[in-house]
């Protein structure tokens, strides 16, 4: 190195071939290689959730949700979270890493988390007869007031879930510890699985979703959820983006 004349050695944050990764002037990479580095992109995240009980245990096997359970205390590492966000390329959907280029699959989503990755497609209305409240009454037997703000352009707090089914009772019956598991089942859905940048409120559109138990382990629930991940990469890795959704699922795949 001593012989080697810096100057004349080309440096280029970007491609040699742009005619694939032709969105390097877009990419974070970009911003950081001329103006130099910033903070770790972050997330809001949430740490409260309707506590797992053996009795419910079983009926989030059977759907497949017994191993994003597991991911309420995963400790998430905002440095690497936000590396692989400059490493990701939406052109080819992967990191490209010095070593090459990887990427999280369906088989990630089957094998570390146990989700199912065939079967019907997460899709349906977001518009219900008698509105958002009907579908949370039908659903819980009991919903916000319209005075308490807890439900509110068709969007539920996940703080109202946490209140209204704490602990479940070791003396509960089958209809409570359902209901207590619908309830986790919206938690980990919008506070993990589908998560945006507030993490504290619920679409009503998933309820419909997991109300029969059966129909929603017959769900591609993986497929949805990587089709997520993959969207919300795409948009963080373009300038001026400063938070990361999804980012629990990231630091878990990578």
């Amino acid at each position: 190195m001593d012989d080697c004349d810096v100057a004349d050695i080309e440096l280029n944050p970007g491609t040699k071939d742009p005619l694939v990764l032709y969105l390097q002037v877009e990419n974070r990479s970009t911003n950081i290689w001329k103006v130099g580095g910033g903070d770790n992109q972050r997330s809001r995240v949430r740490n409260k959730y309707t506590p797992v009980h053996p009795k419910m245990v079983p009926y989030l096997r059977d759907i497949h949700f017994d191993g994003v359970a597991r991911l309420t205390g995963i400790h998430i590492d905002w440095s690497l979270a936000t590396a692989l966000v400059e490493r990701w390329r939406p052109e080819t959907h992967t990191f490209h890493l010095p070593t090459g280029e990887c990427t999280i699959t369906l088989q990630d989503l089957s094998i570390l988390l146990g989700m199912r990755v065939d079967g019907c497609a997460i899709t349906g209305s977001t518009e219900f007869k008698g509105g958002c409240t009907k579908i949370v009454q039908d659903m819980f037997g009991k919903a916000p007031s319209k005075q308490s703000g807890d439900l509110n352009g068709g969007r539920l707090k996940l703080s109202w879930l946490s209140k209204t089914f704490p602990k479940l009772p070791d003396d509960a019956d089958r209809d409570e510890v359902i209901r207590h598991t619908h309830a986790f089942m919206l938690q980990m859905i919008s506070g993990v699985l589908f998560i945006d940048h507030q993490g504290s409120q619920l679409h009503c559109m998933f309820i419909p979703l997991i109300r029969n138990l059966e129909r929603s382990s017959k769900l591609s629930w993986g497929s949805g959820v990587l089709a997520f991940l993959y969207r919300e990469l795409c948009k963080a890795c373009k300038i001026g983006v400063e938070e990361i959704v999804g980012c629990v699922l990231l630091v878990v795949f990578c």
